[in-house]
């Protein structure tokens, strides 16, 4: 039980460094790339109420810049998907109360496109840091079958003797 125990644990460790760096990831996108962009000024903070009062009649999901960075600080996302919704969100309300062909809606829509764009080129750094972790770890864990392929087995291995006693000391499957 208590090795179960040990597992469950790492593993609720393993979420937690995700969702981490999940939120790393977002927050850099966020404040590095998005937020510094000139066209991003009209999404930088809430629609004002008491100058837009029929904004938030049509609009029943508003969104923008600030709340995203709030919820990005809460580790409310929990997912790149949830993130990305939001920044889709910020242009469909554009297009929704600005029209298809408004200023602001080419803002928003140049924010979805740089927000997709940065989020992609971070799941290739992640998936390359991924595999290269994972080949570190492969060549550490083989190591000694590597070296018993390809240099003398007298030198590594004195008590097997042989090649072959070294195989037979092996598992089936990996033979």
């Amino acid at each position: 039980m208590t090795n179960f125990m040990g597992k469950f644990r790492f593993r609720r460790f393993r979420i937690r460094e995700n969702m981490w760096w999940t939120n790393y990831r977002l927050e850099s996108i966020l404040n590095h790339n998005i937020k510094p962009l000139q066209e991003s000024w009209p999404f930088q903070k809430p629609v004002n109420k008491k100058q837009l009062k029929h904004y938030y009649e049509k609009i029943k999901e508003p969104m923008d810049l600030e709340t995203m960075g709030k919820k990005v600080q809460q580790h409310a996302y929990h997912s790149r998907s949830e993130f990305f919704r939001d920044m889709e969100l910020i242009w469909s309300n554009s297009k929704d109360f600005n029209g298809e062909q408004s200023e602001f809606t080419s803002k928003a829509k140049l924010l979805v496109d740089i927000t997709k764009e940065k989020m992609y080129q971070a799941y290739n750094d992640d998936m390359a840091r991924l595999v290269n972790n994972i080949s570190k770890t492969t060549w550490t864990r083989f190591w000694p079958f590597l070296t018993v392929t390809y240099l003398n087995l007298d030198i590594f291995y004195p008590r097997l003797g042989s090649k072959e006693a070294f195989f037979d000391h092996l598992p089936t499957s990996l033979v």
